[in-house]
């Protein structure tokens, strides 16, 4: 007998009455309850060995359809696994227990019940959507790429988005070509605490102060794609990082913040 999942007591809520239903009936009835817990939340199975799952992941190769239309389809590739999250199910026939391909589609394949010996809802925890503390704050950033004391101004201060102080949703993700670019970027660099300005450049001669930058970029793959830049002027206590639309000179700017993460200051 496949146990009641343990964390269904956390959404013992009137609108899951289904989930509430099986908690109070002790109910063991695994498909019943896979096909209700399904509805609202995707499920994580384990199997008492490993089996294939089939997924939509791929896209075909264009072709012409009977109609002379061009297609392109996704079709299913295989993974092998003991553990899984599945979208959601239904009955095939009024008998056989199907798992979905996607959460609100009405296509997928046949589930092996009996190798399950677990399974449970995978409930999301809510986003945070401000900082708890500054130490909460401070845990965002790599002082590699940024000192202390800009740290707590950032925290001492406000955002020029949107006004208020910085939160969570501020720190945007970098993406494959951002961090291909910071690879590159950390070749050279050393900290914005170097007191080396080895491999960075003169900005100009004529300057009465002169600049020293260090700076890595990436154009755009495509038109449609962004240019990214990376530099730090030589004694400032920050990185800047930038990604721009394609030969335009605007897009989103901000400081970057640790190895996956920039924080967003401004759009342009």
């Amino acid at each position: 007998m496949v146990p009641i999942p343990q964390n269904l007591t956390l959404l013992a809520e009137n609108k899951y009455p289904e989930i509430l239903k099986i908690i109070e009936e002790g109910r063991t009835d695994i498909i019943q309850n896979l096909l209700d817990i399904g509805k609202y939340f995707k499920v994580k199975i384990t199997f008492s060995e490993p089996v294939e799952i089939s997924v939509i992941s791929r896209w075909s190769p264009w072709y012409i359809d009977d109609d002379g239309r061009n297609t392109r389809t996704k079709s299913p590739s295989r993974v092998t696994t003991s553990t899984h999250i599945f979208n959601g199910f239904f009955l095939y026939d009024n008998y056989s227990l199907c798992y979905k391909f996607k959460r609100n589609g009405r296509r997928g394949y046949y589930l092996p019940v009996n190798k399950i010996i677990k399974y449970e809802p995978v409930i999301k925890t809510e986003k945070k959507t401000c900082f708890d503390s500054y130490e909460d704050f401070r845990k965002k950033f790599n002082t590699h790429f940024i000192t202390e004391d800009e740290i707590k101004k950032l925290w001492n201060g406000t955002s020029g988005q949107h006004g208020g102080k910085y939160v969570p949703s501020d720190f945007r993700k970098i993406g494959k070509k951002g961090k291909a670019t910071l690879k590159r970027f950390l070749e050279r660099f050393k900290g914005v605490n170097t007191i080396n300005n080895a491999g960075y450049q003169l900005s100009s001669t004529s300057d009465p102060k002169p600049c020293y930058y260090l700076t890595e970029k990436q154009e755009a793959w495509a038109h449609s794609g962004r240019d990214i830049s990376i530099s730090h002027l030589y004694g400032n206590s920050y990185v800047w990082y930038s990604s721009e639309y394609a030969n335009c000179g605007n897009g989103r700017y901000g400081l970057l913040a640790n190895r996956n993460e920039f924080l967003w200051l401004e759009d342009d």
